[in-house]
């Protein structure tokens, strides 16, 4: 009578064969086998389970390098459209940054035609620091990520809830590009001439164009009008100022704007060539 059972000898034979060390079918064939064996030893089918779950972590790891290495071949462009400023000490802080809402959509759409997505645990320490981890996850169960912290931001007049939230999503814009890899860009202001026509005809200034003014108190302006442009769905608040053009995305800059040119308020502003970094009533 042909003997069934599976003796070490065989289980070491199959094991060690090239089907089972790079084909997981062929070790799950092994481990069915051997659980069908009732004179199989126990141990040896666990440790039968534990080499399958190694090389299944191993497999989902390699998908996941595979899949961002084919994201970062073609990442999206993620350019800084979002302007801040105010002021603290006694100085002025202003610059420029991504907003968050299409960042995460951009690279979030991008990482899904590779089988990944990205998802963020926030968590305030008992120091009362907020603490940020943005996760990517590959279809085939393999995660990685990357965690940053940091105080709530109390600059600009920020109420607490408006200083923590800030705070995360500082924390949720920064750990996404870590994470995937990606590095926001400066706008390039090339009248529009890099995406086409705008949907509005462009008014250009007058001569040379316009230097950073700085306000003073005998130094003002009024606001002679306020246009909006819109390309792929992103708007553009032109604001013309003394017969030049500057502009913002700012959409509560541009409403307070058309409010100072119905009334011909007198302004001071300040621009970074035509975009628009800081405007107020004088």
């Amino acid at each position: 009578m042909e003997n069934k059972t599976m003796t070490k000898t065989a289980v070491r034979q199959l094991v060690s064969t090239p089907a089972a060390s790079g084909d997981g079918g062929s070790l799950m064939l092994i481990i069915e086998r051997a659980a069908q064996d009732a004179a199989f030893d126990v141990g040896k089918l666990q440790a039968l389970l534990e080499m399958r779950e190694r090389w299944s972590k191993e497999e989902a790891r390699k998908s996941f390098v595979v899949a961002l290495t084919n994201f970062k071949a073609n990442p999206p462009e993620v350019l800084k459209t979002k302007h801040v400023s105010f002021s603290a000490g006694g100085g002025k802080t202003s610059y420029n940054h991504a907003d968050l809402a299409s960042a995460s959509y951009q690279i979030g759409a991008a990482l899904a035609e590779h089988g990944l997505s990205h998802r963020w645990n926030v968590e305030q320490t008992k120091e009362g620091r907020i603490a940020v981890t943005c996760i990517l996850t590959h279809v085939m169960g393999h995660s990685e990520s990357v965690r940053m912290e940091s105080a709530a931001d109390q600059s600009g007049g920020k109420n607490n809830i408006q200083a923590i939230g800030s705070a995360t999503s500082y924390l949720q814009r920064y750990t996404l590009f870590a994470a995937a890899g990606v590095i926001a860009k400066e706008q390039v202001d090339d009248d529009g001439a890099s995406t086409g026509p705008r949907s509005e005809p462009a008014t250009p200034p007058a001569g040379p164009k316009a230097k950073t003014k700085e306000p003073k108190k005998s130094d003002t302006f009024t606001v002679d009008k306020v246009t909006t442009t819109e390309q792929e769905g992103k708007k553009t608040f032109c604001i013309y100022i003394d017969g030049q053009r500057y502009e913002t995305c700012d959409k509560e800059t541009a409403e307070a704007c058309k409010k100072w040119a119905e009334d011909k308020t007198p302004v001071y502003f300040l621009a970074d060539g035509s975009t628009l970094a800081e405007i107020r009533k004088a």
